[in-house]
């Protein structure tokens, strides 16, 4: 947001490519591969209506982060904002996964998945509400930062699940197919908002995102552990 502001989108885009390539040759150089068996285990170990529960709960909080993150700069530059402000506003989302990431970790190691994962989505959607309806600079910022606190929680607790659910040997298979399927539902939400947004409005449109969250809590609340 900053750099756009100051060279404008083409500079940033342009910049992008040359960030992803140190980032790539920086990982190569310093992370070691480990040892790594084949497994002989059947994927239909993977599948059952809890996992495949679980799995639609992952793409609606999917949903939810990629509506947000595609649709609300276009809300905030419809309010007048500039480029630098979302980039801030974005940087306060996903800046409090830092202590909301940690919490989700450790409340996952006390309580069920279920209950974490459940109330956690719930109040994002009761935090996304007023996030999308305010115009003032520092309530965006506050509830910017609510919304972005309780749906970092939902991260550990669903892949803790992932992993205890998955045959140790079948843990990337596993995460493979958690993530194929939240990424499915999560490009979907992008052509239901823009759909929404051309029929009606972007306001109305962005009402889906606290929608799908209270989906995926009703939903979370049907997992055991």
């Amino acid at each position: 947001g900053f750099l756009a502001k100051l060279y404008g989108w083409r500079f940033v885009l342009k910049v992008t490519p040359i960030i992803c390539v140190l980032v790539a040759l920086l990982y190569y150089l310093s992370v070691t591969d480990i040892s790594f068996k084949k497994s002989n285990n059947k994927l239909s170990l993977i599948f059952s209506g809890t996992v495949i529960l679980v799995m639609i709960v992952l793409g609606t909080t999917s949903m939810c982060n990629r509506g947000f993150t595609t649709f609300f700069p276009v809300h905030l530059d419809r309010l007048g904002y500039d480029p630098n402000f979302y980039g801030s506003l974005l940087s306060v989302f996903l800046g409090v996964g830092i202590f909301g990431q940690y919490i989700g970790g450790v409340l996952s190691d006390k309580i069920s998945y279920r209950k974490i994962v459940s109330s956690s989505l719930a109040l994002t959607a009761l935090f996304l509400v007023p996030l999308l309806r305010t115009e003032n600079a520092y309530l965006i910022y506050f509830f910017g930062a609510l919304t972005g606190l309780f749906m970092s929680i939902v991260w550990p607790a669903i892949f803790a699940y992932i992993a205890e659910v998955t045959p140790e040997d079948m843990h990337s298979r596993g995460l493979g197919i958690f993530f194929s399927v939240a990424a499915m539902m999560g490009g979907s939400s992008s052509i239901l908002v823009g759909y929404t947004a051309k029929i009606f409005t972007l306001e109305h449109a962005l009402l889906i995102l606290p929608i799908t969250a209270l989906i995926g809590a009703v939903l979370m609340l049907g997992v055991r552990r």
